[in-house]
């Protein structure tokens, strides 16, 4: 199993039209077909980020459904061309599961509010060690611990409760070059 995290960031004035799409018209299209939606969520403030966590067997998986999604006739004309006027600058990374009610099963998507994420940029081949010192520290509470395959292998990615982030995101752990926690919103897609 890989994960995609998918983050687009918005101007302002952008953001609400942008959220509208994606659950009215790119939802719909989409479904669950070309990847199953894990989780979304909002970071609200200056540049409103949405984020998006999708689910797929494996890379290969992944290649073709993105490239099934690309030629779908509607996809192409009828959310695209109008998502991209709303995106100011679009990121993603490829994750490899390491832990979490995700990875275990026990969950099918990670929902509610009160999360958090928190991001670690690790010296290099120390991700897997530090994601599993994370592991052991939040005492199997996380939703999801995953390590980076592209673009940066060298960062490891906690989504869990936003009290557990806080409290695991101030413990010291060689190897860790850079951390970022980021307060989740519940995303607009319940579907």
């Amino acid at each position: 199993m890989i994960y995609e995290l998918r983050e687009y960031t918005f101007s302002p004035e952008n953001v609400s039209n942008y959220l509208s799409l994606f659950c009215e018209i790119g939802m719909p299209i989409r479904g669950n077909e070309f990847g199953r939606l894990v989780g979304n969520w909002v970071v609200h403030g200056d540049s409103p980020r949405f984020l998006h966590l999708w689910e797929y067997a494996s890379l290969a998986d992944r290649t073709v459904k993105r490239a099934a999604l690309g030629a779908n006739q509607d996809w192409a004309t009828k959310f695209l061309p109008r998502a991209v006027t709303f995106i100011d600058r679009q990121h993603l990374s490829v994750v490899n599961p390491i832990a979490g009610r995700i990875q275990s099963g026990n969950s099918t998507t990670v929902s509610g509010t009160g999360k958090a994420l928190l991001a670690c940029r690790c010296k290099p081949g120390s991700a897997a060690g530090i994601a599993a010192q994370l592991h052991a520290a939040i005492e199997n509470r996380a939703d999801g611990i995953w390590t980076g395959e592209f673009p940066d292998p060298n960062t490891v990615y906690v989504i869990a409760d936003a009290a557990d982030i806080t409290a695991v995101g101030q413990l010291e752990f060689a190897g860790i070059l850079e951390r970022t926690a980021t307060i989740l919103e519940k995303g607009p897609y319940q579907g």
